[in-house]
């Protein structure tokens, strides 16, 4: 059969398009995809971004989660993800999710291509495109958001590495391919999501593999230690030009990780959170099975192979999809789908987790993953694999009219899955196994019709295969998306005006007003009006909701928040409130808990109480004590809430005379932006100006225009030691190696528009050369 006409060409490829924006044809029409993380964290986070350049301020500094922290330490925000800025142009709902498609189509054609690469005709290969694009999986991501990303990224780095391989094997020019593969792994780490980066460098690696190893009839190769070093060259200038030109991300989040929770690994025990349970291997190719049953009955059984949360709403790969790859594997000539499948499956095997010693080998020969703690992810290295598998498995069926035998042996096998769950497993899990692997089966029946007709007509009937694989992916993940209207999220909530009217300017001046929210408020109780946890999560200023409120919110979410914030946070107790300078504090209680006054109910089900007597925004401290790091009830002394006394690390102490607790100064904020705050303070004694925002690498201070240090106070505040008298102190955050970050990325940008016109060139030459 052909390689393929143009027109085969365009019309597989058009077919790819039309599938994935068919399933997420709401956008169309001005809809937005609004759940999960969507909601609680990605939209909110590009909110974010827009109210730091509205108060004129680069976005350095998160004020408004916690008591603030560098929005650098967590690259998740893309604040340096070029296709992101789309979103600063766009409503944000709506925008966010015109990125979040561009990205499935991204991915789809890649996978597309990379097909193609490997030799697929284009309906098979367009096969591969709508394994990837509407697979379940990656319907499931659309919540998570980030991880999108740089999923999408994985076929087209598959791509470039499959041509660097194979020019350094035949002895041609190796440097574009490199500079492609190097440009994909930018925009990989710009996202920001690390691991799932990091996941993406097996399958990568595993086709440039093949593209090294597998001869091309008729053309020459290198002898092996020649390729070997050349695709040694190849690899190392791609991993130079991704680093370069990806340092504003990576160098300041890699400097600030320390003070972050992520600067510590997890234990070995974390690997069971989110860890694919074994019985969920029968999602992968029966729809509607144990996750989908789980989460639409809440049967405990069900709910407890998913563990403490629900990571993804399916893992559906496709029962046509898998059996395609199944036919991929051919005793000859099948070197690309057996690695595609034997990379599949150790995805697999990652993402079981501690359910197996895969995951743990993997962690302690690459470290970095040791700090990652959903196991559930390595599904991403999968997906990419199952896809490029069909397509070859495809291109099998049209090239040697056969697979039905094949066909025939998967759904046996369907069937002896689901007699022995039937059997052996609890009758409660066992119904919506069963039901899966019939619906699977029936699936790969409908397949079955497929490569019959392909068997009959030929090249006639090659759009039968993609067409197949649309409607078993389309009808699962069709289910999973939720669409709202962008205007839903219009508006400012009710509870955002009366914390402004309730909270007491005169403790804070213009700083944001600062609102405790007990993570209890987001559990929908019977009976309530907002049902909807997407509305109610808004309604009560979830955090990240609060920021286009400009309301400050304890507890944060976020990965950056730091752990002696959330510690007092969470202790539940108005007196870490009070140190913490906040304002009001929204629980489910009826009762005003002693220290508070109730000031109103503006959210149902909830309760919003007064703090009574909190430290203020800004003061002036003149005594001070030694900080006990293993205590936290030193830091909740009566001298020190009403900040007659600060306590300091050791090593400050003398920053402050010693004497015995003094009646605190004023300080007025006088100015007030995200990483920029100033200060008249009017010091009776000697002292220590404090302002109650998160002490972080990166603040500086002057006092009266000259430059001053800046402390720890009561170990999460920000200090600056003053002298007696009327003075002006200005703190300001700037994010340590941002700069060494933008001028390496701007080097990396130049060196590879360099590297590329100078490989462009030469390629143009040789060709000129040849002919």
């Amino acid at each position: 059969m052909e390689q393929g006409s143009r027109g085969r060409r365009l019309a597989a490829a058009a077919l790819v398009i039309a599938g994935v924006l068919a399933l997420y044809r709401p956008l169309l029409w001005g809809r937005a995809l609004m759940v999960r993380d969507l909601s609680l964290w990605v939209v909110p986070s590009r909110w974010l971004l827009r109210e730091s350049l509205r108060h004129g301020a680069p976005p350095a500094w998160n004020p408004w989660e916690g008591i603030g922290f560098p929005v650098a330490a967590d690259p998740l925000i893309t604040a340096f993800y070029p296709p992101a800025v789309v979103t600063l142009a766009l409503p944000l709902a709506w925008g966010t999710s015109l990125l979040l498609v561009a990205h499935v189509l991204l991915g789809a054609l890649g996978s597309y291509a990379l097909a193609r690469r490997l030799g697929a005709l284009p309906f098979a290969a367009a096969v591969g495109g709508l394994a990837w694009g509407l697979a379940g999986l990656v319907g499931s991501e659309i919540p998570a958001g980030a991880r999108l990303f740089p999923a999408a990224w994985i076929p087209l780095a598959c791509l470039a590495a499959h041509h660097l391989g194979a020019a350094a094997r035949a002895s041609r020019p190796w440097l574009l391919p490199a500079l492609a593969l190097g440009a994909c792994g930018a925009m990989m780490i710009l996202t920001g999501e690390v691991f799932v980066t990091l996941m993406g460098a097996i399958p990568i690696a595993a086709l440039l593999a093949v593209g090294a190893v597998e001869p091309v009839e008729g053309e020459a190769s290198a002898s092996p230690r020649a390729a070997v070093g050349r695709v040694a060259l190849g690899v190392g200038a791609a991993a130079v030009l991704a680093l370069l030109a990806s340092a504003p991300s990576w160098l300041p989040a890699v400097t600030l990780v320390a003070s972050t929770p992520r600067g510590h690994a997890y234990d070995a025990s974390a690997l069971n959170l989110w860890s694919l349970h074994p019985l969920q291997l029968v999602d992968l190719v029966g729809p509607r099975a144990t996750l989908d049953a789980a989460i639409r009955t809440g049967h405990p059984s069900l709910m407890r192979l998913i563990g403490r949360d629900i990571f993804y709403a399916t893992v559906y790969a496709g029962a046509s999809v898998v059996a395609l790859a199944v036919v991929s594997l051919r005793r000859r000539g099948a070197l690309a789908a057996r690695v595609a499948v034997g990379v599949a499956v150790l995805g697999a095997l990652m993402a079981l987790g501690g359910y197996t010693p895969v995951l743990g080998v993997m962690r302690a020969a690459l470290r970095p993953f040791a700090y990652m703690r959903s196991p559930m992810k390595f599904l991403l290295v999968a997906q990419p694999m199952i896809a490029l598998a069909a397509a070859l498995g495809a291109d099998r069926v049209l090239r040697e009219r056969v697979g039905l035998a094949r066909l025939a042996g998967f759904a046996a096998a369907l069937a002896v899955v689901a007699a022995a769950s039937w059997v052996c497993v609890e009758r409660a899990v066992a119904v919506p196994m069963v039901t899966g692997c019939v619906g699977g089966a029936l699936r790969v029946g409908v397949l079955a019709l497929a490569v019959a007709a392909v068997k009959r007509w030929g090249a006639r009937a090659a759009v039968a295969l993609p067409l197949v694989v649309a409607l078993d992916l389309g009808a699962v993940s069709e289910t999973i998306l939720t669409w709202e209207p962008p205007s839903r999220s219009a508006g400012e909530p009710a509870l955002a005006a009366v914390v402004r009217r309730e909270a007491t300017t005169s403790q804070r001046g213009p700083a944001p007003p600062r609102m405790f929210r007990s993570e209890r408020v987001t559990e929908v109780v019977p009976g309530q009006v907002l049902r909807d946890p997407t509305l109610r999560n808004r309604e009560t200023l979830r955090p990240k909701h609060n920021v286009p409120a400009g309301i400050g919110v304890l507890n944060g979410y976020d990965a950056a928040m730091p752990d002696a914030v959330d510690r007092l946070a969470r202790s539940g107790r108005v007196a870490a409130l009070r140190l913490l300078s906040t304002d009001l504090a929204l629980i489910t209680g009826d009762r005003a808990p002693p220290g508070t006054h109730a000031v109103g109910a503006p959210v149902a089900g909830t309760h919003l109480y007064a703090v009574d007597d909190p430290l203020p925004r800004a003061f002036v401290a003149h005594a001070a004590s030694e900080d006990v790091p293993a205590r936290l009830s030193h830091l909740l002394d009566e001298e020190v809430l009403i900040g007659a006394r600060v306590v300091l690390a050791a090593r400050d102490l003398p920053r402050v005379p010693s004497r015995a607790p003094t009646p605190r100064s004023p300080c007025a904020i006088t100015r007030w932006a995200p990483g920029d705050v100033t200060l008249r303070c009017d010091a009776r004694l000697p002292g220590i100006a404090v302002l109650v925002e998160q002490h972080a690498p990166g603040w500086s201070a002057t006092v009266d225009g000259r430059a001053a240090e800046v402390v720890a106070v009561n170990r999460v505040a920000l200090g600056v030691p003053v002298r007696e008298g009327a003075h002006e102190v200005r703190l300001t955050y700037a994010t340590p190696a941002l700069g060494a970050g933008v001028a390496l990325g701007a080097l990396g940008l130049l060196a590879g528009v360099a590297a590329g016109l100078w490989g462009l060139r030469r390629r143009l030459t040789r060709e000129e050369g040849g002919a």
